[in-house]
């Protein structure tokens, strides 16, 4: 219950507008969790950038607002592995928006010799999900 009622103190300090957006991005954070669970992961990358979309691209300043939206909304509800269901919800909000931007799932070995995997979403070179680090610390695959 103290988690909630933490969380609630910290959503009163954000707009109506940035509550509207963390409330979609918890859903759509949801429905991929649910969908990566239903589709192979070829179909749900596919769907996340068909659909209607804008004509003109959004600017900066809306995909920094969405990108920030998926990590805290991503964040609460998925502690532990957050980075799949994160990249594919960023990667369907802002293909929405006109947005291109790329998914990479990526692998490692960790010093305990097992292979980690990641994903991370960049636009034009840029991680906007999945942390910077990411395409220097982890062996990129080709998307699905």
């Amino acid at each position: 219950m103290g988690r909630f009622v933490f969380l609630f103190r910290r959503l009163r300090r954000h707009s109506w507008s940035e509550r509207a957006l963390l409330g979609l991005t918890a859903i759509v954070c949801l429905c991929m969790w649910g969908a990566l669970r239903m589709l192979s992961l070829r179909r749900l990358v596919r769907w996340t950038v068909k659909g209607p979309k804008r004509t003109t691209p959004a600017d900066r300043a809306t995909m920094d607002r969405v990108a920030w939206a998926v990590r805290a909304a991503g964040g609460h509800l998925f502690p532990a592995r957050p980075c799949l269901p994160q990249a594919l919800a960023a990667r369907f909000l802002l293909a929405r928006l006109g947005v291109h931007t790329d998914l990479h799932i990526g692998v490692r070995r960790s010093e305990a010799d097992d292979l980690q995997a990641h994903a991370w979403i960049e636009y034009e070179g840029e991680v906007l999900i999945g942390g910077t680090e990411a395409p220097v610390e982890y062996h990129s695959l080709t998307a699905p």
